[in-house]
C-alpha cells in the first residue's frame, strides 16, 4: 500500500463517509456499523491512535449513480451527504476524509474526475480508503483511482443491463415488475419475494372510478372536470391524496395493463391478468384516438370575433388579460380571469385588501351578459349631450378640414392649368422657328391637349364639392342622429367595425371585483370615465351556510380524523400541520356546514365521509379493518413498530432501519392510524396485545 499524504497539515478534523444503496448491501455487505468500523481501524493502523475529531456524511439508500446539484450532472436527484463532505472540504473543516472504499464515493468516472479536479487537488486534503490503498493526491493514486472509477461504471452498466434484462423476461411472461396501476392490486394469496412472478387482481373501488372516468372521458368531459369532479367528491388520488390532475387522469385511462398487456419501454406483452381486464384493446385504441383527436385541437379553435372585449378587457386586480371561454357545464360564453392558478405566493389578506404575487380573486363572468353592459354603457355615452356637443365638434372640425383640403387642391390644378398653357406657348414658338417637325409638334400637341382636359375636368368636380358645403352640414346633421340612436348604428355594423370601435373608445378597459359587485371602467379620451356595475351571481358570492355548503379536501380529511375519535393534536401530527391551522380548519368546516361542534358536523356530513371513506384505498389513513386483521400491518410497518418497542425515537429508527426520517415518521403515523391509537407508546402496547411483536 502507497503511503498517504500528511505532510500537508496536521490531522485533526477528520470526516467520515458512508453510503449504501440498498438494502440488501445494508444486510450483507455494506453497511453503516461495518463501514465505520473498516475506516476506523484503518485510521488507527495508519496514524496509530483514534480520530480527535470525526463528523460523519451519510447517504443512506442513495445510489452511487446520482451525482451532484450541479447543472453538469442534470437530473432531479443528488446526494446530499456528498454534498455536505465536499463543502466542508473546501471550507477547510476537514483534514482528512475517511471511506471504506472509492465506490462509495462515485461510481461514474464523469463524477470522479470532477470531484478530483475541484476538490481533492484544489484543496490538497487526502482521502483514507479502508479497502483501497492509493493516495489521491499523487500521480499514481489519480490513475488508480481513474481505473477504479471505470471499473465502478462498467459494473453499473452491467447492473442496469441485467436488471432491465429482468424486467423483458417478466414483461414477456406477462407479470408487471414494479408496483401495480390504479385499479389493481398484487393478488394477495402469493407471497412477495425477490424472483416470484406475482399476479395482479382487481381492486373493485378504484375500479368503479376507472371505469366512471373512462366513461365520462369518452363522453366529452374536460379531463380538468373530470379532475375537479373527483376531487370534490373526495375520491383519492392514486397518490392516496386528493391531488388528481388532468395528465393523471390521461396517463391512467391510456395504461394497458387495463386492456389485458404489459408494457415494458415500447414492447406490449398480453399479461397473466387478461381474463380480468376492463375493456378490450379495441375500446383502447378508441381512446387513444380520442385523446389524439384533443391533442391535435387548437388550444384557441374559437374565432376573436366571438368574444367582442378580448384583448380589450384586464383585471384590475393583477394586470392580466380577461379570457374568453366557454363553460362545459352551461354551455355559454364568459370571462375569466385565470390569475390565481397561475405560479406565485399564495394571495393573503392584510387590512381586508388581497395582497401577494398572487394577490387576484379571480372571477368569471357571463360574456353575453358583460358585453351588453358594455354597449348599452356606450349607447348611453353616445346620447348624452357632452358627446353630441363633442362629435358635432370634431365632424365640424372634419368638414372644415374637408374644405381646406379642396381648396388647396384646386389652387394646385390651376397652377398645373398655367403650366400647361405656358406649354403650348413654347410649343408653336420651336414650331416657327423650326426646332420641331410638324409630326412631332402634332404628337406633343395632344398630349398637353388630353392633359388640359384632365385638369379642367378635375377642377370642376372640386369647385362643385366646395359649392355643396350645405349639403354636407346636412350630412353631419343625419350623422349625429345616428349616433344618437346608437342601437341602429350597431347592428349595420360588422364584428370587425364593431371591436374596432370599442379599441378606439378605450383600448385598455378594466375590471375589478368588489364586496358585493363587478366594476367594469371604461376610460374615453375625450370623457369622464364610466363606472358600469354588475351584480355577483349567488355562485360566485360567498358560499350559504348549512348541510349542502361545499367542503374542501382538508375539511373532510380532518372530520374524516375525528370521526374515527382522533384529537385535534392527533390530527395536526398526522396531517404534518400546526395545532392552529387544524383548529382553523375545524371552525371553517363548523360555519360552513352551520352547527356549533365537530360532532355535529360528522353528522351532518356523515354521507359524504362515508363515500370519501369507500373510495380511499386500502392502505388509506381512513382503513377501517379491524385490529385483529393480521395483515393489519406490512412488513416495513412491523420492523418499525419491533425498533418502537425497544424505545427508539425516531430519528434513531431512521439510522437503525437505514431509512429516511421523513419516512419512518410517515409509517410511524400509518402504525397509529390503523392500530386505532392516539401515541406511540399505545401502539407499543397494542402490538405486544396482538401479538405483533
Amino acid at each position: 500500500m502507497s503511503a498517504i499524504s500528511t505532510e500537508l497539515r496536521p490531522i485533526r478534523n477528520v470526516g467520515l463517509y458512508v453510503r449504501y444503496s440498498t438494502d440488501e448491501q445494508r444486510q450483507n455487505s455494506f453497511s453503516e456499523e461495518m463501514q465505520t468500523d473498516q475506516c476506523l481501524q484503518r485510521f488507527e493502523a495508519v496514524y496509530g491512535k483514534i480520530p480527535h475529531s470525526l463528523r460523519t456524511f451519510k447517504d443512506l439508500g442513495r445510489s452511487g449513480a446520482i451525482g451532484l446539484d450541479n447543472p453538469a450532472f442534470g437530473g432531479k436527484e443528488h446526494r446530499e451527504g456528498l454534498e455536505a463532505l465536499l463543502t466542508a472540504m473546501a471550507d477547510g473543516e476537514l483534514d482528512l476524509v475517511l471511506c471504506y472504499s472509492q465506490d462509495r464515493l462515485a461510481r461514474d468516472e464523469f463524477l470522479w474526475h470532477f470531484m478530483n479536479a475541484t476538490i481533492f487537488q484544489k484543496y490538497r486534503i487526502p482521502i483514507l480508503f479502508a479497502r483501497d490503498g492509493h493516495d489521491v493526491l499523487t500521480e499514481e493514486g489519480q490513475m488508480i483511482g481513474t481505473l477504479h472509477a471505470l471499473a465502478a461504471s462498467l459494473e453499473r452498466r452491467k447492473i442496469s443491463k441485467n436488471v432491465s434484462a429482468a424486467c423483458e423476461r417478466r414483461a414477456a411472461e406477462g407479470f408487471l415488475s414494479g408496483p401495480p396501476p390504479y385499479g389493481w392490486d398484487y393478488d394477495p394469496d402469493q407471497q412477495p419475494g425477490p424472483r416470484v412472478r406475482r399476479r395482479i387482481v382487481r381492486n373493485e373501488a378504484e375500479g368503479a372510478v376507472l371505469l366512471e372516468t373512462k366513461e365520462r372521458y369518452m363522453a366529452g368531459w374536460p379531463t380538468a372536470a373530470i379532475a375537479r369532479d373527483l376531487n370534490g367528491r373526495g375520491i383519492c388520488s392514486p397518490s392516496g391524496a386528493l391531488c388528481w390532475s388532468t395528465d393523471g387522469l390521461l396517463k391512467i385511462i391510456t395504461n394497458p395493463v387495463h386492456t389485458g398487456l404489459v408494457r415494458y419501454k415500447d414492447q406490449l406483452h398480453e399479461g397473466q391478468h387478461a381474463d380480468l381486464r376492463y375493456w378490450s384493446p379495441e375500446e383502447r385504441e378508441l381512446i387513444l384516438q380520442r385523446v389524439a383527436e384533443r391533442r391535435d385541437r387548437p388550444l384557441n379553435s374559437r374565432r376573436v370575433d366571438d368574444y367582442l372585449l378580448s384583448g380589450l378587457l384586464f383585471c384590475e386586480h393583477c394586470g392580466r388579460r380577461l379570457v374568453g371561454n366557454r363553460s362545459w357545464r352551461r354551455n355559454s360564453r364568459q370571462y375569466s380571469c385565470h390569475a390565481p392558478r397561475t405560479g406565485g405566493e399564495h394571495r393573503r389578506k392584510e387590512n381586508d385588501e388581497f395582497v401577494g404575487l398572487r394577490s387576484c380573486p379571480g372571477f368569471n363572468r357571463s360574456a353575453d351578459e358583460l358585453e351588453t353592459a358594455v354597449i348599452h354603457a356606450i349607447a348611453d355615452l353616445a346620447a348624452s349631450a357632452a358627446v353630441q356637443t363633442i362629435a358635432q365638434k370634431r365632424l365640424q372640425a372634419a368638414l372644415d378640414q374637408k374644405d381646406e383640403r379642396l381648396k388647396v387642391e384646386l389652387t394646385a390644378v390651376d397652377k398645373d392649368l398655367g403650366r400647361v398653357q405656358q406649354g403650348f406657348t413654347r410649343l408653336f414658338a420651336m414650331l416657327d422657328e423650326g426646332k420641331i417637325t410638324p409630326e412631332e409638334f402634332e404628337a406633343e400637341n395632344q398630349r398637353r391637349r388630353a392633359e388640359q382636359e384632365a385638369l379642367g375636368t378635375r377642377r370642376e368636380r372640386l369647385q362643385a364639392e366646395l359649392s355643396q358645403r350645405r349639403n354636407r352640414l346636412a350630412e353631419l346633421n343625419r350623422a349625429l342622429d345616428l349616433l344618437r340612436d346608437f342601437d341602429s348604428l350597431w347592428a349595420k355594423m360588422t364584428a370587425g367595425e364593431r371591436k374596432e370601435l370599442l379599441r378606439q373608445i378605450d383600448p385598455h378597459m378594466t375590471i375589478r371585483r368588489d364586496t358585493d359587485c363587478l366594476v367594469v371602467t371604461i376610460r374615453p379620451g375625450w370623457s369622464d370615465p364610466i363606472e358600469i356595475a354588475l351584480v355577483l351571481n349567488p355562485r360566485q358570492n360567498e358560499w350559504v351556510p348549512g348541510p349542502d355548503a361545499p367542503l374542501t379536501p382538508a375539511q373532510l380529511s380532518l372530520l374524516c380524523f375525528w370521526q374515527d375519535d382522533m384529537s385535534i393534536n392527533d390530527i395536526a401530527q398526522a396531517r404534518d400541520i400546526g395545532t392552529a391551522q387544524a383548529n382553523a380548519t375545524a371552525r371553517e368546516a363548523c360555519e360552513r356546514l352551520g352547527v356549533a361542534t365537530l360532532d355535529e358536523a360528522v353528522e351532518v356530513a356523515k354521507v359524504r365521509l362515508d363515500r370519501c371513506r369507500k373510495t380511499i384505498k386500502t392502505k388509506g389513513r381512513f382503513n377501517k379493518r379491524p385490529v385483529t386483521d393480521p395483515t393489519l400491518l406490512s412488513e416495513p410497518l412491523l420492523a418499525v413498530l419491533r425498533v418502537m418497542a425497544e424505545g427508539k425515537g425516531c430519528t434513531q429508527i431512521a439510522v437503525i432501519l437505514g431509512k429516511d426520517k421523513s419516512t419512518v415518521s410517515r409509517q410511524m403515523l400509518q402504525i397509529n392510524s390503523r392500530l386505532a391509537v392516539h401515541s406511540h407508546k399505545e401502539a407499543v402496547e397494542r402490538g405486544r396485545e396482538l401479538g405483533l411483536i
